[in-house]
């Protein structure tokens, strides 16, 4: 699990025992709490200048989260499942706003400083929300999501990112969405999870603390890698434009060895980065995608020479 993704998880997982328990939450790293609230907790990272406000989910004590559950998420759930769409009402409105006026608050208070909203579940909701909209990073952990509402905003989609389980019901229309070029990290709940009831009714796919790193610790080969790993900062952009001579040396070398083509039966994601560890992970999960015809995160004899005919051509 990459380290400030795990952060980013324990940040909200504090402003959960916050709300729910009235625990203090201690320092993560060298991020330090500064505000604290019902819904939300303020991080602040001098070294790097940046801030985090992180946004928890619904809890079942709270009455105004229950409506807000029953009253909304669900109902615009269960439209999406039938074709239609239909956006969240005025809980969720009004909880937005308040989360704007947070990132108002310390864009003013801390101009030299880059902040980010993260969230988990109806706060990774919020937090996409306000990514989308003032174009900023966003880290957003199995967000409730509506149909379609991605589409409502002009953005960067290299600047959201957003992680998701394969038994997490939640957020199956970002999960779902193919047209969608933000950046989407799948973890393979069901190598992690012995329990069949849990995997069946995605309870535990759905909790933040699947994101924490101390409770993950599951060797990569039982697990599908959670995509490549997230930039630290907002400018380290991957350059998509690979160097023709390297991608072709690289290629040719490795359609040489016969080990590989022993195993083109079946590459994941992990065996191809391996492969060409001088290429650009961000292209190569793209091609791999582009090319995994039958949705199996793996990439069979056909599909693996496709693939190297298109990164042949970048």
């Amino acid at each position: 699990m990459n380290n400030k993704v795990s952060e980013y998880a324990s940040m909200i997982e504090s402003t959960y025992k916050y709300y729910n328990d009235g625990e203090e939450p201690e320092n993560i790293g060298d991020w330090k709490p500064i505000e604290l609230s019902d819904k939300f907790t303020v991080w602040k990272d001098d070294e790097l200048k940046e801030i985090i406000i992180a946004n928890r989910g619904i809890s079942l004590n709270n009455a105004e989260d229950i409506s807000t559950l029953t009253q909304e998420i669900i109902p615009s759930y269960i439209t999406g499942l039938r074709g239609g769409y239909r956006n969240y009402g005025s809980n969720m409105l009004n909880d937005y706003k308040d989360l704007r006026a947070v990132y108002d608050k310390y864009e003013t208070e801390y101009e030299d400083y880059y902040i980010k909203p993260v969230g988990h579940s109806r706060g990774g909701s919020l937090a996409l929300r306000l990514g989308r909209e003032m174009n900023v990073e966003t880290h957003a952990f199995a967000p409730v999501q509506s149909k379609i509402l991605q589409y409502e905003s002009n953005h960067d989609p290299n600047n959201i990112n957003i992680y998701l389980t394969n038994t997490d019901y939640t957020p199956k229309f970002i999960r779902d969405d193919a047209m969608s070029n933000e950046n989407k990290y799948v973890l393979d709940r069901k190598a992690l999870d012995d329990n069949m009831i849990t995997r069946l009714i995605g309870v535990s796919g759905h909790s933040i603390i699947n994101w924490i790193e101390d409770i993950n610790e599951v060797d990569e080969s039982d697990k599908d890698v959670v995509s490549d790993k997230v930039d630290d900062k907002v400018d380290d952009k991957v350059d998509n434009k690979v160097d023709n001579k390297v991608v072709s040396d690289n290629l040719d070398d490795n359609l040489d060895d016969t080990t590989v083509i022993n195993q083109v039966m079946g590459l994941n994601l992990l065996q191809v980065y391996n492969l060409y560890p001088s290429i650009n992970k961000k292209l190569l999960r793209k091609l791999f995608l582009q090319f995994d015809i039958n949705g199996d995160k793996l990439l069979n004899t056909s599909e693996y020479s496709k693939f190297v005919r298109a990164l042949k051509a970048y």
